[in-house]
């Protein structure tokens, strides 16, 4: 199965197909999906791409969440803006590496947020997975990005609720007819993560428990989690041999 999910950061297409194969538990009574551990929400975006039109909610670092803020409201200009960075990378003798260089002295030295968040979609699309240079790429062309951008608008406009480091707010506004979507960060306190998770069950509230299984702490945890709690454990085909694993509640 082929999946395009329009992404403005580097996402694997075996990402994708995890994300867009998770998206298709959400219960079809959900009123709005709650991401309390985003970067870029892709999950709301696939869910939204499948025909999804209730509401969301996303928590994010505070620079993530400034850059959804301009994908969403200003994605026109964001993209020229990227566009100019873009360019950037032609101007110079060693090309893409200066250039990247250049946006991460000006993102770290920068205080306005909106600057910062603009610097950060040009790191981004030259970074590795783990937001390293990558020297294999120029980053995304400025129409494949503009074309990203507008899609991600498009699907999240007026309907999404921004959050930034607000991880209680999430969990301390449940309505009914949410739907949480968990992807456990590095280094998550597993006892508060525990206890918020005790308080969906006991509301009755559908979520999809996920983590980076490229990560070894982070699937230990998942697992010691997860005989805690009423869920279910759910395997996905990717290749041939290999399956990834999430859980989702029983309700």
């Amino acid at each position: 199965m082929y999946v395009n999910i329009p992404v403005v950061s580097r996402y694997s297409h075996i990402g994708q197909k995890m994300i867009y194969s998770m998206s298709g538990y959400v219960p079809a009574t959900t009123l709005r999906i709650v991401e309390p551990f985003s970067h870029m929400p892709y999950f709301s975006v696939a869910c939204a791409q499948k025909g999804f039109t209730k509401k969301f909610m996303v928590n994010c670092e505070t620079t993530y969440a400034e850059l959804l803020r301009l994908i969403i409201d200003e994605p026109n200009a964001l993209s020229d803006f990227y566009e100019k960075m873009y360019s950037s990378q032609f101007k110079y003798e060693n090309e893409g590496k200066k250039a990247y260089d250049m946006a991460l002295e000006y993102y770290k030295k920068e205080e306005d947020i909106t600057q910062k968040a603009i610097y950060f979609l040009f790191i981004l699309s030259k970074s590795k997975y783990n937001l390293t240079y990558n020297c294999s790429t120029y980053g995304k062309s400025p129409n494949e990005m503009e074309s990203v951008i507008k899609k991600i608008s498009t699907l999240l406009k007026d309907r999404t609720e921004i959050l930034s480091n607000d991880v209680d707010r999430c969990f301390n506004g449940i309505k009914e007819n949410d739907t949480f979507f968990i992807d456990i960060p590095i280094d998550t306190d597993m006892d508060y993560l525990t206890d918020k998770i005790y308080k969906l069950q006991e509301k009755n509230i559908f979520y999809i428990l996920t983590t980076d299984s490229k990560t070894q702490k982070n699937k230990k945890s998942l697992e010691l989690l997860t005989k805690k709690l009423e869920c279910v454990k759910k395997e996905e085909k990717y290749s041939k041999e290999s399956y990834y694993t999430f859980y989702i509640s029983r309700y």
